[in-house]
This record gives structure tokens, sequence and C-alpha cells, in this order.
């Protein structure tokens, strides 16, 4: 099953505020705060691959290519906050249809949200020619503002942010390459959703 995830309302606010980042690096204007703001992005969206979790509340999209064979659609993203709904193009190219919300269970708490498929429910025939006829749709983070994502995380993104900054070149000099990512790693390793691997 081909599985894909796009931000389609993406949070306004990042993890991490460039003033933040500004005393971190003790800096004491914002001539630069461009490219601090992109370092911050960059290492937010790192911290998000890493541990497969959303941090600020955003609204994600799911696309699948078809139902699952086990009836229990993962959700890549966690912590889960809510499940908007199924909508699939039906067999017949009929787009934005919607799954009848009675046909599945949302289980959103822990580390492996999921949508369960009841046996009683059929699920319809999607489109064929169509590589992605099923999006789910959900909303996912600790919260929405930078004070809701835990500390460590936080950290983490610091750390990486201030390093994007610091090197403008690929090429690093003063600490070895394994103290920069044990530094950024170690922060997120505790928060890392192994249950979606």
């Amino acid at each position: 099953m081909m599985r894909s995830i796009t931000v389609s309302g993406a949070p306004a606010v990042t993890a991490v505020s460039l003033e933040e980042a500004r005393a971190h690096l003790r800096l004491i204007d914002n001539a630069e705060d461009m490219l601090l703001q992109r370092c911050i992005e960059a290492a937010v969206e790192e911290a998000q691959m890493f541990t497969g979790r959303a941090l600020i509340t955003q609204e994600i999209t799911l696309t699948l290519s078809e139902w699952p064979c086990d009836r229990v659609l993962r959700l890549p993203r966690t912590p889960a906050q809510a499940a908007a709904g199924i909508k699939y193009v039906d067999a017949d190219g009929q787009a934005d249809m919607d799954l009848d919300e009675a046909s599945y269970v949302v289980a959103l708490t822990g580390d492996s949200p999921r949508l369960i498929f009841k046996a009683s429910a059929e699920l319809p025939a999607v489109e064929d020619e169509n590589p992605e006829p099923i999006q789910v749709i959900y909303t996912a983070g600790y919260g929405d503002t930078p004070d809701d994502v835990p500390s460590l995380i936080k950290s983490g993104i610091l750390f990486l942010a201030a390093h994007l900054f610091e090197q403008r070149t690929p090429e690093i000099t003063g600490a070895p390459v394994n103290a920069l990512q044990w530094a950024h790693e170690r922060c997120w390793a505790g928060f890392r959703n192994f249950a979606l691997a």
C-alpha cells in the first residue's frame, strides 16, 4: 500500500520562536532573522521526521492507494488530536465521497493512533486508475503554542538550528559531527515513535 502525508493546515507558529533562538545564540540584534528563521524551520522539520510527531497543532492529510488489508489504518504523526474524516474516489471516478463514520472506530490515544474499520463495515471499491484514491484528514500536535511542546524537543531544535546558523557550509569545524548528532538526537530520542515504523 502506497502512503504519503501532507500538512494541509500548517501551524502559524513554529515550535521555537525567533526570540528563543536569538537568546540561545546570544545574538544582540535581528539583522539575520531571515536566515535564523529558515534554520529554525529546517530544525523543526528534522525533529518531526526524526520523532514521527507533529509539534504544533496542524491538519494532516494521509493519502492511500488502497484500504488496509488488516482493516487498521495507522496515522503516521502523533500525538493525534482528532480525526476529521475519510474521503475517497469511488470506482466510477466520483470524487470527495465521505466514508460513513459509523464504519470505523477512532483510537487516538498513545503512540499508535489508528482508525479501525469494523468487521461489519463494507469498504467501498475505489478508482483503479487513481494512485491515491483515499484521503484521511486529522489533526495532530502537542498544542497551539510553542509552550505546549516538550522542553527536550525544543532544546534539540535549538541545538540543530544554532548549528545550521553558525556552520553555513557543509564542512564542519570544531566539534566532531558525532557530538552534534548526539546533542539534538539525544534530546529527541525519548520521543521517537517506533510504533509507526
